[in-house]
């Protein structure tokens, strides 16, 4: 079965945060990246997890999933040219976008008809 946009966001934002995991390891002075590597890994383990919700499966989930595979493309194109002053704020919009999906993926308060 094909996958829909919002899927195919989430493989992409996924990918993204696997080759920011792997380039972590020389960064900088303004980043921990123990601490910020457990936090990645956690928010990928919850995208994979929501990858199959039904709410991916609808329309509303692209916007959400449009917003994340932004923020994770900015903080892996700070991190992959090494300018680690910026990937603090790019990883905490990266989380906030993050948490917006995973609310939005509740879906409280939709009725299905």
């Amino acid at each position: 079965m094909a996958l829909t946009r919002s899927q195919e966001n989430i493989e992409h934002t996924l990918a993204a945060c696997q080759r920011v995991l792997a380039t972590l390891d020389g960064a900088g002075g303004a980043v921990d990246p123990p601490a910020t590597k457990t936090a990645l890994s956690q928010m990928m383990d919850t995208l994979a997890e929501m990858k199959e919700k039904f709410f991916m499966k609808t329309n509303p989930s692209i916007p959400p999933t449009v917003a994340c595979k932004r923020s994770v493309t900015a903080l892996e194109e700070l991190v992959s040219t090494g300018k680690w002053a910026g990937v603090g704020a790019a990883f905490a919009t990266f989380q906030s976008d993050v948490e917006v999906l995973i609310q939005k993926a509740k879906m409280e308060g939709t009725t299905l008809t």
